[in-house]
């Protein structure tokens, strides 16, 4: 059933069902992201890849993705568990700078690097997660 809904999900994203180009491609990333979950958890490898892959390329391709940190460590985790540590070890690396980043430009001026202070309560989250 999981599966049914999150195909749904990608046909809803589709080029003809969201009006809005950004919003569209944000949602879309988000619907390949669930499916690599999807298919890590029930053991699928390569499908997992390959969905991380194109919401990868999706927010690539246009700088204004959602959470580009998070889909770079889903298919870091990915790339390590096909024995692929050195990929692996540079999308860690990208996610971390991307978090850096989102810090730095979240508040200048009474950001507190280093301590999360003045991060939203997402961004204080994946800090978490990555310190």
């Amino acid at each position: 059933q999981s599966l049914e809904l999150l195909k749904k999900a990608e046909v809803a994203t589709e080029t003809d069902n969201v009006p809005s180009f950004r919003r569209r491609l944000s949602l879309r990333a988000a619907t390949f992201n669930n499916l690599c979950c999807y298919f890590r958890h029930r053991g699928k490898l390569n499908a997992a890849l390959q969905f991380a892959e194109r919401a990868l390329r999706i927010e690539q391709r246009y700088k204004d993705a959602e959470d580009p940190a998070k889909t770079h460590l889903h298919y870091a985790v990915l790339l390590s568990m096909a024995k692929r540590h050195e990929e692996a070890l540079e999308h860690l690396e990208t996610a971390i700078a991307v978090l850096h980043d989102e810090e730095a430009a979240s508040d200048e001026g009474s950001l507190e690097l280093g301590t999360g202070a003045g991060l939203n309560p997402v961004q204080q989250q994946r800090r978490e997660e990555l310190v």
